[in-house]
């Protein structure tokens, strides 16, 4: 993959790309995670899955993730591990790495007056975002120890956008309370396959209520797709393989890193289309 380079006979030495492992960057800070932090929970997977509390439990807080920290005599919840900086500086560094910030070229901003981030962390999107399309109103949403980290990354990386006050900060518990209503698209990204069915219903039924009816909702996740089919969906456009060959992989890491993790999975369009329609009629 490029990562190290042979000098001589097992003998490593970093490159480029390796760098990153030691970098204070946002991209460092993603690696990080998933070399220190996911590996560990994939290395219990088997115990957790043989467990009888953990193995046929799909809550967040019965995930392998759960099990190893208590191995370590450590516990925390979900809510605890967003609320690290390192996290969310990691959220922003896989948003580089995939290439994320293609949506800001691919969805028809010039003709949007208002967005609202919900579950914003500390602005991977927003930021970007604004400084791309500084005519939008912005509003970033999540839980209040949050919103404060996202206030100090917009005062270091978008001042400007602070100082015309297109953007706003209001917390958002979005299980319990109904995001910032009347705006133009409501955008969820890594949102939704945090959660099993019962709580991504929720969370857009929340949505809903805050919505009218010239409102969007964008959600922007991986999508799995188990097999080639007919829907237009499927198979990749020439010249990828049929089934997106390589393309493909990064979700299916990613499913496995939000079972690792939280219990939780990335999903089909197909699944994706039935959550929506249960929200459409909760």
């Amino acid at each position: 993959m490029g990562c190290f380079k042979e000098v001589e006979h097992n003998v490593f030495t970093n490159t480029r790309v390796s760098l990153i492992l030691q970098s204070k960057s946002n991209a460092g800070c993603h690696v990080r995670h998933h070399s220190q932090d996911v590996s560990k929970y994939a290395g219990v997977l088997y115990e957790s899955m043989t467990d009888p509390e953990f193995a046929r439990s799909h809550d967040v807080d019965k995930a392998p993730r759960v099990f190893a920290l208590r191995k370590d005599g450590t516990e925390d919840t979900y809510w605890e591990m967003i609320k690290n900086d390192n996290f969310h500086r990691g959220m922003v560094g896989h948003s580089e790495i995939v290439g994320a910030s293609a949506v800001l070229h691919h969805y028809p901003w010039d003709d949007v007056s208002s967005v609202v981030d919900i579950g914003s962390g500390i602005g991977a999107f927003s930021i970007p975002l604004a400084k791309m399309f500084p005519h939008l109103r912005i509003t970033d949403q999540d839980l209040p120890e949050i919103i404060k980290q996202a206030q100090t990354a917009w005062e270091r990386d978008a001042p400007e956008a602070l100082l015309d006050d297109h953007v706003e900060f209001v917390a958002l518990d979005f299980f319990q309370g109904v995001p910032v209503a009347g705006k133009d698209v409501y955008y969820l990204r890594n949102i939704i396959h945090d959660w099993p069915g019962a709580e991504e219903t929720q969370i857009l039924c929340n949505v809903r209520k805050a919505m009218e009816s010239n409102s969007r909702v964008l959600i922007h996740e991986c999508v799995l797709f188990h097999s080639t089919g007919t829907d237009g969906l499927s198979v990749a456009p020439e010249p990828m393989l049929p089934n997106f060959g390589a393309g493909s992989r990064t979700a299916y890491h990613q499913d496995l890193t939000m079972w690792f993790s939280l219990n939780a999975k990335e999903r089909t369009v197909d699944e994706l289309k039935i959550i929506g329609q249960v929200a459409s009629i909760a």
